[in-house]
């Protein structure tokens, strides 16, 4: 049942995002040094027209999503690629 709930919370807030034109992006940095280079390096830049706004989350941020479900654990290698 929580499960469901947290699911839905989750629907919602995409919903709202979708609604006020918001388009969310995870990035998980290794350490703070490469955290503040990515934070510098996209300060005042803009996508497709649209401004990036970054913040920095640590692992007990409370979101929706949480963290650990948009950062699931990946495969050690990415599969390989196809060829015609």
């Amino acid at each position: 049942m929580a499960g469901e709930t947290a699911f839905q919370s989750a629907l919602n807030a995409q919903h709202t995002d979708k609604a006020a034109g918001v388009r969310r992006v995870y990035v998980k940095f290794i350490d703070a040094l490469d955290t503040q280079a990515g934070l510098k390096a996209l300060a005042g830049c803009s996508f497709a027209g649209q401004s990036i706004i970054m913040t920095v989350l640590n692992e007990d941020s409370q979101m929706t999503p949480p963290l650990n479900l948009i950062f699931v654990p990946q495969p050690d290698a990415l599969p390989p690629l196809l060829t015609s």
